[in-house]
């Protein structure tokens, strides 16, 4: 049985400079995105009736964006995310499985104390070769906060090579709900091994809300790669599992809300480069890069960014087992509660987040002498600028994606684009028939089959690339699902 120690926050600062911004007027950064974005949905839709050709070919190259999206998930699900690609790899022999470490970071704040202690016991009965220490970043605010440790060491006590926890408080420019409790652990793990070698000492984060998968063989992938790779890319490493969002009730002790949220998030999550609520790499590489920045709101995906764009060679490893991260549900949660706590508690905090991260790095890659507000110490030049370039570049058409799939994608593919497409160069399949031909509008849905033949004998290559794109949506739909 081992004890708990608290590691307190080292009064002279972290070890390492911590690179990060903060945003003064976040306010007023989140109004000009959303202003941005919802503009150009309302654009889209004014060019209906101003110029349906250039509609046609704007719907195309959505769907054609979506394509690629899925094709890019479809690849990931069927030749990343398998175990055999590293469980059998044979280890380059400079070290072992049981000499790492895996620091296990729990992050809690007011969620049930039950919570806390399911995951922690899943934790405990993960195998691993490796030692388990395990870290659990508790808030001022977090309710008997020493009575839940005392706890989880009475339960649990024998399952790790230590208990460490960490109280945190809020800081000069730090924010309740970003990245800042994160920042604590990273600085108190690193503070708490000072003098040991961490060059294998795995920093992995997790959220109070998650469960792991009954096959119990995360750490065991992890351990596996980690041997297979070179020493000097090891910092660069992030590990990608598969995170799941649902509810831990039946189906029909569930909302209809929360049953559509989590069908579509598991659909979308693998377009993503990084594992939300999921961070898991180097200790020393996450030091390395300055940390996670405790002032902004998209922790997870951030960490994954900054690594790409400070350290040698970073890359990502999709892993075969699962997370599942519990949304709250069940018969004392009432439909409208439900959607009102997920638009205002979490979807607005990813959209303020992802907006917060895009502009960081585009001040960081192009503007850092001039705009760059550091949030403590000055940030180095950004060492990967293709990749991180081609990282903003991704991130933004996600946004994009996330306003114009539901607003215009799907309404223009189904609605608008076949009733201005021409009569003689497709052939139709009509679904539905409200009125009559010869009634003038037939009110009808119908589909192209395929491209109908000019009178030259040829096939119009704009009629072609129209109708691939009008399709390329349904095939996507297929491979997210």
């Amino acid at each position: 049985m081992v004890d708990a120690i608290r590691v307190h926050f080292p009064k002279e600062g972290p070890l390492s400079p911590t690179l990060a911004t903060y945003f003064p007027n976040a306010r007023g950064l989140y109004l000009s995105a959303f202003f941005f974005w919802s503009s150009l949905t309302l654009f889209r839709w004014i060019l209906v009736f101003l110029d349906m050709e250039v509609i046609l070919w704007w719907n195309t190259f959505d769907c054609v964006l979506a394509l690629l999206q899925a094709l890019w998930v479809c690849w990931h699900i069927f030749f990343s995310h398998h175990r055999w690609r590293y469980l059998h790899c044979q280890p380059l022999g400079d070290v072992e499985p049981k000499d790492i470490t895996h620091v296990l970071t729990v992050l809690h704040a007011t969620e049930p104390a039950e919570q806390l202690y399911t995951l922690i016991d899943d934790l405990k009965r993960v195998p691993c070769d490796g030692k388990k220490i395990l870290l659990i970043g508790m808030e001022a605010v977090t309710p008997d906060y020493e009575d839940r440790i005392a706890t989880v060491k009475k339960m649990h006590g024998d399952g790790f090579h230590e208990i460490l926890y960490t109280v945190h408080t809020l800081r000069n420019r730090e924010i309740v709900g970003t990245g800042s409790n994160h920042y604590e652990t990273q600085v108190a793990a690193q503070w708490h091994l000072r003098g040991r070698d961490t060059s294998n000492v795995i920093f992995s984060k997790f959220d109070t809300n998650m469960r792991l998968d009954k096959d119990g063989m995360l750490l065991r992938e992890i351990e596996s790669v980690w041997c297979m790779v070179e020493p000097e890319v090891r910092k660069g490493i992030t590990f990608m599992p598969n995170v799941y969002w649902s509810a831990d009730k039946p189906d029909r002790q569930r909302t209809y809300m929360e049953r559509f949220v989590s069908f579509t998030m598991n659909t979308l999550l693998q377009q993503s480069t990084f594992a939300m609520a999921f961070v898991s790499g180097s200790l020393d590489g996450v030091c390395e890069i300055g940390y996670t920045p405790p002032s902004l709101l998209a922790e997870d995906d951030l960490t994954v960014t900054k690594k790409q764009a400070l350290l040698k060679e970073p890359s990502t490893y999709r892993l075969c087992s699962a997370i599942l991260k519990v949304f709250p549900s069940g018969g004392n949660v009432k439909e409208t509660r439900w959607t009102y706590d997920f638009l205002d508690k979490k979807m607005k905090r990813w959209m303020m987040g992802h907006v917060e991260k895009d502009r960081y790095m585009f001040t960081w890659i192009f503007c850092r002498r001039c705009c760059l507000r550091d949030f403590r110490d000055k940030h180095p030049a950004v060492r990967n600028n293709i990749r991180s370039i081609l990282l903003l570049f991704a991130s933004v058409m996600r946004m994009y994606i996330i306003f114009a799939l539901p607003l215009n994608m799907v309404p223009c593919a189904l609605i608008v684009v076949p009733k201005d497409m021409k009569d003689n160069a497709f052939s139709w399949l009509t679904l539905i028939s409200v009125l009559p031909d010869n009634f003038g509008t037939s009110l009808s849905l119908r589909l192209p089959l395929y491209v109908l033949k000019t009178d030259h004998g040829k096939v119009d290559s704009t009629n072609l690339f129209l109708f691939f794109g009008y399709w390329a949506l349904l095939p996507a739909a297929i491979l997210s699902i």
